[in-house]
């Protein structure tokens, strides 16, 4: 071999490890960017993570106290829809009492009689006492 056909086989070497070379780093770059573009979207995504689970549990603590909210004020109306309701039942049942000692008075019922009846039927003041009572839930 000549010197001439060593020194180009020589710079021909050189020029394929620079090539390799050349290649090997940009591929490295290449897959160092990749990857540091991995690790840039992973972060993200952690931080989109923790921010819509954090947002999730706002929600969620949200709901929850909507739901007691509701529970207390539906039990509220509940008990007074009971409490009115009563009342009325009360008041009519006193209203028909009366209704009918009107009619043992005009039928003929005596003083004595009629003050029996009023005595059994009582006064609402202790039946309204007893149905304003919370029932036990």
């Amino acid at each position: 071999m000549s010197r001439e056909h060593q020194m180009l086989t020589w710079h021909t070497l050189e020029g394929d490890l620079e090539a390799k070379q050349k290649a090997l780093a940009e591929t490295d770059k290449s897959k160092v960017k990749r990857v540091d573009d991995l690790r840039t979207d992973i972060s993200r995504l952690e931080l989109s993570i923790g921010a819509a689970k954090a947002e999730y549990d706002k929600i969620k603590a949200a709901n929850v106290a909507e739901t007691a909210r509701f529970a207390a004020e539906r039990r509220a109306e509940y008990s007074a829809m009971l409490e009115n309701f009563t009342a009325t039942q009360v008041a009519a049942a006193e209203r028909t009492a009366e209704v009918w000692v009107q009619l043992a008075a005009e039928l003929g019922a005596s003083p004595d009689e009629l003050a029996a009846v009023r005595a059994n039927t009582g006064s609402s003041s202790g039946l309204l006492q007893t149905a304003a009572q919370p029932p036990l839930l």
